[in-house]
């Protein structure tokens, strides 16, 4: 043990293009030099020669390394590299992914290993993992046909955008000529329909000035004859007030005197109706004494009796002379009560019509001083300077309205500028950050790992650096593939990251931090003194702390130079000499290679990170731009509609003012004409009141007391009559006593003479009925005709007045709407007079302006309103265009060209990628059907082997694994005899060892590639002798083996070895000695291997 014998599986395996120092038990590569012993020195190489030959063909590999870590492959004496050597292996086994070479302990693995593992052991051994290798080129092949089809599709894109600019910009520039020639157009046309304009319009206005000023001469004189109208109305309405007066005094007194005549009326039919009873009462008592006999004759004193009939006779006639009186005294009360209530009627009269006229008096002066004070005294000189302190508030809020409109255009332009901006580099970094994500230009290997999201993963060497623009060209030489390094937190990590790109595919390298470590290096003196020496390229690239051993391991070695002349001149100069990268890329190893041309994809690579901050960064920038200038533009906004709305308002009261002012210059005209004319009726009116003179107030009878009096006349008239009526009944009865006495003959007598005496009475009644009723008629008379005196109607009067009353008004009216009508007309006048001024001085202005305009401009059609507002619109698209690029148009031609180029190169590489495809296409075809043919086989030498190994009612199985039509692994299955489990982890090491040599032992009798015919299926049916793999070198994979296994062991290497598969064995077995047809043996000495041939004696 310990001899070296495992040397010689690691140098075959070194020889065959194994590369990684960790494969052959050591940390470098350098570690794989002989480094000496006590009886030997060390060498500076190590070297290995193996010499194939199959078929009659000689094949010679030979590999070299040197101490300072270069590295030569030679194929048949020619430098060759890799791909050429696996080309070259495919189908003996010893290529990448071969079973020939089995080393110490790794045979009871070989069934653990994952499924595609097999299944590259089933393609090494049918021939196919050549073209496994073609199908890895042909994707890298379409890796790199993307990566040059992205390229050019940022370049197109580049110029696509460019070309759109410029198509843009000369379309603006073609669009702006057009629009400048139809301004001029436009500007000329309007300036000629301005003179046009102009000119109809002053002709107008002088000719209504003169119209106005005609209207303003008539409207002098009607309004003169308005007012002589109004003063001769109010003269009528004098008059017919004064009428209506006197009417209504006259009518109030003759009202007075129907009341007495009432009142004397009332006073004689109460007299009459007084006489008419007594008439009555003194008819019937003559009717009853007619109706009398004569009395009987009456006993008893005559004297007595005749004397009593004396006393009440002389009473009748006392109370009748007292009833008479009575009478007389009531009717001279009642006349007095007459005459006293007609002079309070007179005065009541006088006092009425005074009053009346007094009142009207006070009354038009009321009127008067009314209208005296309905007139303002307004000074049209205060509302001048209020109009124009209006017009000087309207100009001035217009100025801040303008300015403002300008500030509100200018921040629109620099808004709409800045939203585009922002939206060019929002989408410039978002195409960054999916280009960044999806890591665009790294390869399947690094792609995956940086897209898995494991924990860990930090991200890549090309993310964690910063290099300056001067160095990047340099830095990304320098580095390499290494910038797509993907740097992990530890190598727990990274074992994971490897476990995920394994299935993932592709190939990666890790950069654990806590694995990788580095130290500051420095020029050598002599070389940091030599012109064209820049720095260390770890120098020059920024990066975070902990990340400095990293770049120093990177890049610690490479020195910066300015040119490739310079840096050839240092590498003859100085022998030893680190790695030289010049500016512009140029790579001068230090083992004198050169290398560099055009910037390999890793130019996309380094620099992605800082390129998508910056960009996010400036996008960021121009994002908060824009918003700060939506939000000025906003405040912008709501300070123009504000000072709009104060513009208006300005305008409003300056119009106002204007028409105030207007109205008080009218006001004034008419209020001094009203005025002077009020202030004379005043004085009428004052004059006529101080005129009047009330009433003499003369003494007038009370005729309340009169009428009392009256009463107790009458009553004491009444009382009389009563007591008379009682001096009568006595008096009667009297004489009925004397009748009584007298008997018949003196009663008869005496009824006759009392009936005499009642008709004289009674005639003397009638008289008194008759004078009373004559009283009673001129009453009556009186009356009517005192009724007969009131006025027939006052409404005539009072209809007249009126009529007078509206007549002024209507005179008045008519007079303020003529002052108000030539107060407009001289409005209008002067408005018309200023307009015309204002119209002359603009027609001065345009037609200078126009003469300043270029003649031979053709004059367009149409409204003035759609010129005006088509002028607007084109000055707006001009404004809008801003400054153009009249060479856009020759400039877009020539990128347009170029644009064309680019397209036709990526329609090539589409073309490449098209025929990469149907390349790939055809390989994995040839590749399924191969490996369908050989799994076939191997199943079925894979069952027979293991029942020979394991005994009767063994069972082995191996079956494809599919994934999208394309076989991605091999499933093996294996249960020994008298157990039931298949699991492979379940087989004790034993087991697992029989196991995998019954796998061998299929592989090598598998039917390889050549055998196959075109034809495919038909090739499986040829048969099973000829050998899978003419190769293999076995370590001590007998050692878990008992006696009787490795005796069947030994059985199959001899049965296969005379079918012509060579083994070369590593054994300790010397049953497996046995059936060897050469030995060597080896030792060590001296810390040396030995190696020195053992004879075997071949039996006769």
């Amino acid at each position: 043990n310990g001899s070296g014998k495992s040397n010689l599986i690691d140098a075959l395996r070194w020889a065959a293009g194994g590369g990684r120092a960790g494969e052959f038990r050591a940390g470098d590569k350098r570690e794989l030099i002989f480094h000496g012993s006590s009886g030997k020195r060390s060498l500076g190489f190590a070297e290995v020669e193996v010499g194939l030959e199959h078929g009659g063909r000689t094949l010679t590999v030979s590999r070299t390394l040197t101490r300072d870590g270069d590295s030569r492959l030679k194929v048949g004496g020619r430098t060759a590299r890799f791909l050429d050597l696996e080309d070259e292996l495919s189908g003996t086994g010893l290529g990448r992914g071969g079973l020939a070479v089995i080393g110490q302990g790794e045979v009871s693995g070989v069934l653990m290993a994952d499924p595609p593992k097999l299944l590259a052991y089933v393609a090494e051994s049918v021939g196919v993992a050549k073209l496994t290798a073609r199908r890895e080129g042909t994707l890298a092949g379409l890796e790199a046909a993307r990566l040059h089809l992205t390229r050019l599709e940022d370049v197109r894109g580049g110029l696509q955008e460019r070309v759109g600019v410029l198509t843009l910009e000369a379309e603006g520039a073609e669009r702006a000529a057009a629009l400048s020639r139809e301004r001029l157009q436009l500007r000329f046309t309007l300036s000629l329909r301005r003179v046009e304009g102009l000119t109809v319009e002053l002709a107008g206005l002088r000719e209504k000035g003169a119209r106005l000023e005609a209207q303003l001469l008539e409207g002098r004189e009607a309004l003169t004859q308005a007012q002589n109208d109004r003063r001769a109305v109010k003269v009528r309405l004098a008059g017919a007030e004064a009428r209506y007066r006197e009417f209504m005094a006259a009518s109030e007194a003759r009202r007075g005197d129907v009341r007495v005549a009432r009142e004397r009326l009332r006073a004689a039919e109460m007299q009459c109706a007084a006489l008419r009873r007594d008439r009555e009462r003194v008819v019937g008592e003559v009717r009853t004494l007619e109706m009398l006999t004569a009395p009987t004759p009456f006993t008893g004193s005559k004297a007595a009796h005749e004397a009593v009939l004396t006393a009440a006779e002389v009473r009748s006639r006392d109370l009748q002379h007292l009833l008479s009186n009575s009478l007389e005294e009531v009717t001279a009360r009642a006349r007095a009560l007459e005459a006293a209530r007609r002079a309070e009627a007179t005065a009541a009269q006088a006092r009425a019509r005074y009053t009346m006229s007094r009142e009207a008096l006070l009354a038009q002066l009321s009127d008067v001083a009314a209208q005296e004070g309905t007139l303002l005294e307004t000074d049209p000189a205060d509302l001048a300077d209020a109009a124009a302190s209006a017009e000087a508030a309207a100009r001035e809020h217009g100025a801040q309205l303008e300015a403002a409109q300008d500030a509100l255009a200018q921040l629109q332009q620099e808004h709409a500028a800045a939203v585009a901006e922002a939206q060019a580099q929002t989408q410039a970094a978002g195409r960054l950050r999916a280009a960044f994500e999806a890591r665009r230009g790294y390869a399947q290997g690094p792609k995956s790992a940086l897209t898995s999201g494991l924990a860990g993963i930090i991200g890549s060497v090309a993310d964690l650096i910063t290099v300056p623009p001067e160095y990047a060209q340099a830095i990304s030489s320098a580095l390499g593939r290494r910038a797509e390094h993907v740097v992990v937190d530890s190598a727990t990590v990274a074992q994971r990251v490897l476990a995920h790109v394994r299935r993932a595919g592709g190939w990666v390298t890790l950069l654990p931090l806590d694995l990788v470590g580095g130290r500051p290096q420095e020029l050598p003196p002599a070389l940091a003194a030599e012109a064209g020496v820049v720095a260390w390229a770890s120098e020059v690239v920024g990066s975070d702390g902990r990340f400095r051993p990293l770049v120093q391991r990177l890049l610690g070695g490479t020195a910066l130079v300015t040119t490739l002349p310079e840096a050839v001149a240092l590498a003859k100069r100085h022998r030893t000499r680190p790695r030289f990268v010049t500016l512009e890329g140029d790579v001068l190893e230090a083992y004198g290679a050169i290398s560099g041309g055009r910037s390999q994809t890793v130019g996309l690579v380094l620099g992605a990170a800082a390129d998508l901050g910056s960009a996010e960064e400036t996008a960021g920038v121009a994002r908060t731009r824009a918003a700060s200038l939506t939000e000025a533009l906003m405040r912008q906004q709501s300070v123009v509609k504000t000072l709009r709305e104060a513009h208006r308002s300005a305008q409003a009261r300056h119009q106002d003012a204007a028409r105030a002012w207007a109205a008080a210059r009218e006001e004034a005209a008419a209020g001094a004409s009203l005025k002077a004319e009020l202030a004379r009726r005043h004085a009428q009116l004052k004059a006529a009141l101080e005129g009047l003179t009330p009433p003499v107030e003369t003494a007038v009878p009370d005729s309340a007391p009169l009428e009392t009096t009256l009463l107790e006349a009458q009553r004491r008239q009444e009382a009389l009559r009563a007591e008379f009526s009682d001096a009568q009944g006595r008096e009667a009865a009297a004489r009925g006593a004397l009748a009584l006495w007298c008997e018949r003959k003196m009663a008869f007598d005496a009824a006759q003479r009392r009936s005499a005496g009642l008709r004289e009475q009674l005639g003397s009644l009638a008289r008194e009925v008759d004078g009373a009723e004559a009283a009673l008629r001129a009453a009556t008379d009186a009356l009517k005709a005192a009724e007969a005196a009131l006025p027939p109607d006052d409404g005539a009067e009072a209809a007249r007045y009126r009529a007078a009353q509206e007549a002024e008004t209507e005179a008045e009216a008519r007079l303020e709407a003529l002052s108000r009508q030539q107060a407009t007309l001289a409005g209008e006048l002067e408005a018309v007079n200023l307009t015309r001024a204002r119209r002359e001085a603009v027609l001065e202005a345009a037609e200078t302006e126009h003469r300043t305009l270029p003649e031979g401009v053709a004059a367009l059609s149409g409204g003035l309103k759609s010129l005006r507002d088509r002028l607007a619109e084109v000055e707006a698209d001009l404004e809008q265009l801003g400054p153009v690029n009249h060479r856009a148009a020759q400039e877009v031609a020539a990128q347009q060209e170029r644009l064309d180029d680019l397209s036709r190169q990526m329609a090539d590489a589409e073309g490449a990628v098209n025929e990469l495809h149907a390349v790939l296409g055809d390989l994995d075809d040839a590749v399924r059907v191969r490996l369908v043919a050989g799994t076939e086989a191997l199943a079925e030498g894979f069952a027979r082997y293991a029942e020979h190994l394991f005994g009767v009612g063994a069972r082995a199985s191996a079956e494809l694994v599919w994934e999208d039509g394309r076989p991605v692994g091999l499933k093996l299955g294996l249960q020994p005899p008298t157990k039931q489990t298949r699991a492979l982890s379940l087989l004790s090491v034993g087991e697992r060892t029989m196991g995998a040599l019954a796998f061998l032992f299929a592989l090598m009798t598998v039917v390889p590639a050549s055998a196959v015919s075109a034809a495919g299926a038909s090739a499986l049916e040829a048969p099973r002798e000829t050998s899978g793999l003419p190769l293999a070198i076995l370590d001590e994979v007998d050692a878990p083996l008992d006696e009787a296994n490795i005796r069947r062991f030994c059985a199959f290497l001899d049965e296969l070895s005379r079918r012509g598969t060579q083994f070369v064995l590593i054994t300790h077995q010397k049953a497996t000695m046995e059936v060897a047809s050469a030995l060597w043996g080896v030792t060590t000495e001296g810390g040396v291997s030995r190696v020195f041939s053992i004879r075997r004696e071949v039996e006769a």
